[in-house]
Order: C-alpha cells, then sequence, then structure tokens
C-alpha cells in the first residue's frame, strides 16, 4: 500500500523538491527562501524580483537556476541532477579460450550488475529540466524527469550468473536500458482569488517506463539472434492543489490557514517482449505480447489484464507565529488513499521446446484504503535579522493505518477467496539543521544537514534504518 502511494504522490512531487532551499528543506517549507518560489506557478511573485534571480548548489546533486523577467513576462529555468556522472559497471579482464576456441582477452561481466541497469526504479543518475513562464497572474511550468540510463557491450564478451555453480555465457554483443522518462505540465495562479487566499495549481504528468535486456549470444560457433526481453510501461499523473485558504490572522502573529491536494495515478503496460533458446531448433524463439512476462529463472509467467490506480486525498492545517526574531511553525498532513489494483496469471511452463504453451492460473483484483497523518515540524531564529537565521525542522509519521481486501480466482483449483488484511505501515522521522548567511542584500549562503530515522513493519518483522543527509545553495537576486 506504501508503494502504490508513493507512486501516486511521485508525479506531483517529481518537479517541486528539486526547487527546495536549504531552508525550506529544514523547515518543511514553513519558512522560505526566494530559491522555493522561483520555478513555483503559485509562488513565483514572492522572488520581488528586479533584474534577475541565479543560484547554485549541492545536496547529493547539482542545483542550478536561472530567473530573469522579458517584458511583462517572467521567465525562469532550472537544472537539478547528475551532469557527469555516468553508468559505470564493473568487470574482469582475462586471456583464456574464448567460447571455446583460441585464447583470447575478453572481459566478465557481473549479470546481477547488468540487470541492475534495465530496473525501472534503479539507484543511478537522473535529470530534472524545468522551464516557467509567469504572465497575466498565472504561471506555466514544463518539466522533464529523466532516470534513464543505458549500458551497451560492442565486443565478444562474457556474462556470469552467480550459482552455484555460476554459469558463464559467451555473447558477441549486449545493451541493457532502464529507468524512466517523465514530461509534466503544471499551471496556477499566481495571485489569490479571494482576500484569504486560494490559488490553485493543476499538473499532469506521463511516465514512460523502460526495462530492456537484449543479449546476443554464441550458440555453438555463431550466433543465431538476440534474447530481447523487455519490461516497459506507461504511467498517468494528475494533481490538484488548491493553494491555500487562511482561516485567521491575529495581531500577535498567528496565522491559521488550511490546505488541499488531490493525486491521481495509473499505470498500464502495452506491448512487451519474450524471448528464449529454442534448443530443438537451435535458434531463439520470441514472444509479444500485451502484459508482462516474468521469468523468476524458474518458472516464467505472462500477466495481462493489469489494473493499477491510485487516489489520494490530503487536507493540511498549517499554524504559523512570527515575531521579529523567531519563527514556529508546524503542518499537520491528513492524506487519505484509495488505491485498486488487479491482472490475470499465465503459467508458461508447459514448454514443449519450441513454443510455450499459456495456461490460466488466477485473476486477483484488490482495494485498499489508508490513512497515513505526518506532522511537520519547522522554526526559524534570526539571530541576527538579515544578517544570520538558525533554521531547524522535523517530520513524524504518525504511523499509517488501513484496510486491503484481496479476491482471488484459482482457475487451477476452481477455487475462489477472499483476504482481508490490516495495514500498518510503520513510523519515519527525521530532524534537521540549517543556517541562512546574508553575505550582501543581494547573496545568500544557506545550508543544512541532518539524520532520518525508519521503522518499518511487513511480513518478516521490523527493520530499521539510519540516515544521514545535507546540502548548501548559494543564491544571487538583483
Amino acid at each position: 500500500m506504501k508503494k502504490l502511494t508513493g507512486i501516486a504522490v511521485l508525479f506531483a512531487a517529481i518537479v517541486i523538491n528539486a526547487y527546495a532551499s536549504p531552508t525550506g528543506t529544514t523547515t518543511n517549507n514553513l519558512f522560505v527562501m526566494p530559491q522555493d518560489d522561483y520555478m513555483s506557478v503559485q509562488w513565483y511573485p514572492r522572488v520581488g524580483l528586479e533584474n534577475f534571480f541565479a543560484t547554485a548548489g549541492l545536496s547529493g546533486a547539482a542545483n542550478l537556476g536561472f530567473a530573469a523577467k522579458a517584458g511583462n513576462a517572467y521567465i525562469g529555468v532550472s537544472y537539478n541532477g547528475h551532469l557527469f556522472r555516468q553508468v559505470d559497471i564493473g568487470y574482469t579482464e582475462t586471456k583464456a579460450p574464448f567460447n571455446g576456441g583460441a585464447d583470447k582477452t575478453f572481459k566478465t561481466y557481473d549479470a546481477n550488475e547488468l540487470e541492475s541497469v534495465a530496473s525501472l526504479y534503479h539507484s543511478g543518475p537522473y535529470h530534472n529540466l524545468g522551464i516557467l513562464i509567469g504572465v497575466a497572474d498565472m504561471g506555466f511550468r514544463l518539466g522533464f524527469f529523466s532516470t534513464y540510463q543505458l549500458f551497451e557491450i560492442k565486443e565478444d564478451s562474457a556474462i556470469e550468473e552467480a550459482g552455484p555453480p555460476p554459469v558463464t555465457t559467451s555473447i558477441k554483443s549486449a545493451k541493457f536500458e532502464g529507468g524512466q522518462l517523465n514530461p509534466s505540465f503544471t499551471w496556477g495562479m499566481a495571485k489569490d482569488l479571494t482576500p484569504n487566499g486560494i490559488r490553485p495549481r493543476v499538473g499532469l504528468s506521463l511516465r514512460f517506463g523502460v526495462s530492456s535486456t537484449e543479449v546476443e549470444p554464441y550458440m555453438g560457433a555463431t550466433t543465431r539472434g538476440k534474447l530481447i526481453n523487455t519490461d516497459n510501461s506507461t504511467g498517468i499523473g494528475l494533481s490538484f492543489n488548491l493553494g491555500g485558504y487562511t482561516l485567521k490572522r491575529t495581531e500577535s502573529g498567528f496565522t491559521t490557514s488550511v490546505d488541499f491536494t488531490y493525486n491521481f495515478s495509473t499505470t498500464f503496460y502495452g506491448e512487451n517482449q519474450y524471448s528464449w533458446v529454442n534448443t530443438i531448433e537451435n535458434k531463439i524463439n520470441t514472444e509479444k505480447k500485451k502484459g508482462r512476462f516474468v521469468d523468476n529463472g524458474t518458472n516464467q509467467y505472462f500477466i495481462t489484464d493489469i489494473m493499477d490506480m491510485s487516489h489520494t486525498i490530503t487536507p493540511s492545517l498549517k499554524v504559523i507565529w512570527n515575531s521579529d526574531r523567531v519563527g514556529l511553525g508546524t503542518r499537520l498532513d491528513l492524506p487519505v488513499s484509495i488505491n485498486s489494483s488487479g491482472d490475470a496469471r499465465y503459467s508458461m511452463n508447459n514448454y514443449s521446446g519450441s513454443s510455450y504453451e499459456y495456461q490460466k492460473l488466477d485473476s486477483t483484483s484488490s482495494v485498499g484504503v489508508s490513512f497515513d497523518p505526518y506532522l511537520y515540524l519547522g522554526s526559524q531564529f534570526r539571530l541576527v535579522p538579515n544578517k544570520f537565521n538558525i533554521n531547524i525542522g522535523a517530520g513524524i509519521d504518525l504511523s499509517g493505518i488501513g484496510q486491503n481486501e484481496k479476491e482471488t480466482k484459482d482457475f487451477v483449483a476452481d477455487t475462489d477467496s477472499k483476504e482481508v488484511d490490516a495495514i500498518t505501515s510503520g513510523t519515519n522521522s527525521y530532524f534537521r539543521v540549517g543556517a541562512t548567511l546574508f553575505l550582501t542584500k543581494n547573496v545568500s549562503l544557506d545550508a543544512y544537514t541532518g539524520v532520518s530515522y525508519n521503522r518499518s513493519f511487513n511480513f518478516t518483522g521490523t527493520w530499521n534504518s539510519l540516515t544521514t543527509f545535507g546540502g548548501i545553495l548559494l543564491s544571487l537576486k538583483f
């Protein structure tokens, strides 16, 4: 359930997180800097631009941004990602008989490492580009996020699969592709529609998932084709944000406001391909079908009629108190997610040597509802006003609850079953601290660091992890 909810939120968040300043990140956007607003379709006017704004920083990846005016229009551009990071796969180089022939110097690659390149959710490099145009009290932003990576082998090599015993395959060439391509468009109002707020934002995002392996193995002294296996998918995401509505503002510095966000996502599969070695005819056979092919090393399955859909509704309550030297804030998010999924599974184990026979095994459908509140805290201490600030923040996952109902039809045993499971998401919390130094009225240096603690629950028990992180950013506004 957590994974489905995360995918739903991904589309809305994918072009927002890249623009957060260390101040905004530390205080959970309860206190912000121009870096938080310069690419926001709702809040870019708060930058207070006269000529231009520029920013550069590091937080595990490069952050570069620039904004300027062109007549009556506001134009902002940004980049976040790994400018020079490439896919790096290790290998061992050996001089030995190759493919049962003469001695030759060739490289041997680890199969698991190569296949990790072709993963949809790999940990490799990413790139996030954005262009914002602000005109007529509105903002229009185009975004492109990519985790796509490619690794090719263009010479005689070997691929080794772990055993026991290890299996080594001699190949002529290979290509591994994986990752996501996410174009997006966001529109928003840049002024309040009522005296107390409301600046709506609507976003649309597409996700093209790529997972493909292509290996040309030697079959005897020559090759007879390529083993091509794909697991490509397409996703659509929609998001809506109300833009905040102020309930009450007092003379003592308190401001109370509410907000509302809705996210929707769905994933579907087009035609994918599965290849295998036909040992009888000594050639490579290929199947193409709409759905997914799954090979776990022992059994092969074809999965079709895939349905994966998620709705997340998040009301929020925010309270901020400000004085000349201190700011304190909190936000409570109350997301409710409704997730539905289903598929039909076919066995491909009836292998005749030249083809597979498909046998329908089962079909499943499930609906789950979860509630996962999150409390955000932020504070800012202006030790030297307009010169030096200390920022502190924390986030506490209050442990989600929910229920998932799953129906399964077993066509082999001719039975129907229903399961109802309680959902417990575990806890996730973090603490952050940072500082902002205003070097001049036009130049600022912003930095933060923090620690995150996760405690998750699943069918194997519990697990804990502790992670540290940080970032630094230099901004100029003239």
